[in-house]
């Protein structure tokens, strides 16, 4: 009878255990995809947000590993990405070379530049970097 009783007040006992502990991350940013800067600030030039993103240049990558992930940089002057996995690309757009930017969903954000070029990606909560760029100054389609 002993060990019959054991078994729920164990399960009982895990499943506060885990809600605690995501309890205990939530509050200490242990869900948090914010990071530090990667780029020199100019001279007068304001951060807003440094997120972390996955940046989909491609449609489709046959390697994981390859996959471009990095920092998000938004300031009151421009959008800046800077590599730290994957393929070896880097973005940099100012603010007045931004078309528009629209949440495509879920976590996925676009970047639409005047030249007709698009920057794919995703970024957790995508709410968090939508609202830096729109803080920016450039058009938010949600």
């Amino acid at each position: 009878m002993p060990v019959i009783l054991f078994i729920p007040i164990f399960i009982v006992l895990f499943l506060v255990a885990v809600m605690v502990f995501i309890i205990w991350a939530a509050k200490n940013g242990g869900f948090s995809t914010k990071r530090d800067s990667k780029i020199t600030l100019r001279e007068g030039e304001t951060p807003i947000l440094a997120t972390e993103i996955v940046w989909f240049r491609k449609s489709m990558y046959m390697n994981k590993n390859k996959i471009p992930r990095g920092v998000l940089d938004i300031t009151d002057q421009r959008v800046v990405y800077t590599r730290e996995f994957g393929e070896k690309y880097e973005f940099a757009l100012e603010k007045n070379e931004i078309e528009s930017v629209d949440y495509d969903g879920g976590m996925r954000v676009t970047i639409h530049a005047k030249d007709g070029s698009a920057y794919s990606f995703n970024t957790s909560p995508a709410k968090d970097t939508l609202d830096a760029l729109e803080q920016l100054g450039v058009p938010v389609a949600r």
